[in-house]
């Protein structure tokens, strides 16, 4: 979870920043998009933008994995967030179930959240490299000298 919020974090922050330039600094108002360079930049101001929300997005299960997982991964998120299961079905399962079905449950749930947290990452490696490579453009184009 700490990770997952480490990752919306830098999302946010970067976006936040690539926005400010794309619409407040000396290059939005210089910027002329006749220009090769300057459409290049842009567009990879918009790249970084869209990987952020990408990133921020969270990505859930299909509705049939959801429904696989609700039927044989009592201890995972998916279901202890549905409505099919109530807190009192959860508290019996947790009571009720032998330690290898839940240690197998609480597996599978850590994969998923892996794999989401894998794909944040993924989004925002490519997000700074195409953030730092429109900064690198601009810094050239409009770098007095």
């Amino acid at each position: 979870m700490t990770q997952t919020q480490f990752a919306d974090a830098k999302a946010a922050a970067l976006m936040t920043v690539m926005s400010l330039i794309a619409l407040r600094s000396p290059f939005s108002q210089a910027a002329t998009l006749s220009d090769p360079l300057d459409l290049v930049t842009y567009a990879l101001i918009v790249l970084s933008v869209l990987l952020c929300l990408l990133a921020l997005v969270p990505r859930f299960p299909s509705r049939k994995t959801c429904e696989d997982v609700l039927t044989r991964d009592k201890f995972s998120w998916i279901a202890i967030s549905s409505e099919r299961w109530s807190a009192d079905e959860h508290q019996n399962f947790a009571r009720d179930a032998d330690l290898q079905e839940m240690i197998s449950s609480l597996a599978r749930s850590s994969i998923g959240s892996a794999c989401v947290l894998r794909n944040k990452f993924l989004a925002l490696r490519w997000a700074f490299a195409s953030g730092f490579a429109a900064v690198l453009l601009m810094t050239i184009r409009y770098l007095p000298g």
